[in-house]
């Protein structure tokens, strides 16, 4: 996804179609060219949003729990007070 979204930010570049300085030019290249190995391919960014979704969905399952449990216990409290 990031390296895409690279990939299409140089392609506008060299179309014409994104206007930038010689010089922006020459430090995406730089840049892009130094870090290389610090931008994940498509698979890598891929897995990445994936294990971000099964968190989210994990997350998601712990906060129903936690909803489950705290109605029972707002339930509990009142049936006590109720019995007071």
């Amino acid at each position: 996804m990031i390296y895409d979204i690279y990939e299409n930010s140089l392609d506008s570049i060299e179309d014409g179609s994104f206007m930038v300085s010689d010089s922006e030019y020459e430090r995406i290249n730089d840049y892009y060219a130094e870090n290389y190995d610090l931008i994940p391919t498509e698979s890598e960014s891929n897995e990445i949003i994936d294990a971000a979704f099964q968190d989210t969905i994990a997350l998601e399952d712990e906060a129903n729990d936690l909803l489950v449990k705290a109605t029972r216990s707002y339930n509990e409290a009142i049936d006590i007070y109720n019995e007071i």
